[in-house]
């Protein structure tokens, strides 16, 4: 499993592993691969890519704010949840659906901006191993919105960091308090 894992971090200037093949893939943000940020744009299109040119099965679970559905979408199966900006993206139903399926899958794939959906994932996903990519967003992660998070998002962040087999982040800021495991940053 560790070598899958490790071909998850090939970067552009290496060949594409072909040990993705066959490997199940369980992704977890807050949003659709169709909404409007750039975060979700690039799961969509790793998803889309790691499908087509890797042969993985890629499942993507998300909140949204106007619907629940299972649908296909750019030959990647998304299910999303009905909730609110306010609950995180999350909903006990995919916390409970993440728990109940994770085990179908070789890895869990957990990305955010802030604690809730990745802590969720690391909660959920039972056994199977995770994988973390943090995200640096601007109103997500803003100065502003730090003394309501500095509390439960130390606390929340250092229970992932721990749980995470694999950690990606965009800003070495952002990892900061994870030194005892491997972590790969741009």
């Amino acid at each position: 499993m560790t070598d899958r894992l490790d071909a998850l971090s090939c970067r552009e200037d290496k060949a594409p592993s072909s040990s993705l093949q066959g490997i199940k893939i369980l992704v977890v943000d807050a949003l659709p691969p169709w909404y409007h940020g750039g975060v979700q744009k690039v799961i969509g299109e790793t998803a889309k890519r790691l499908v087509v040119e890797h042969g993985a099965s890629v499942e993507i679970r998300s909140g949204d704010v106007t619907s629940t559905a299972s649908l296909i979408w750019n030959g990647v199966p998304v299910k999303t949840y009905q909730t609110r900006r306010w609950q995180g993206y999350t909903s006990l139903t995919m916390l409970q659906e993440i728990k109940r399926d994770s085990k179908r899958f070789d890895v869990v794939h957990a990305h955010g901006s802030g604690p809730i959906v990745p802590l969720m994932a690391a909660l959920a996903r039972g056994t199977t191993p995770l994988v973390f990519s943090a995200h640096f967003h601007p109103q997500a992660s803003s100065p502003g919105r730090a003394p309501a998070k500095s509390g439960y998002g130390h606390l929340c962040n250092a229970y992932i960091f721990k749980q995470a087999t694999k950690t990606f982040a965009s800003q070495t800021k952002l990892l900061q308090r994870n030194t005892s495991r491997q972590v790969f940053s741009s």
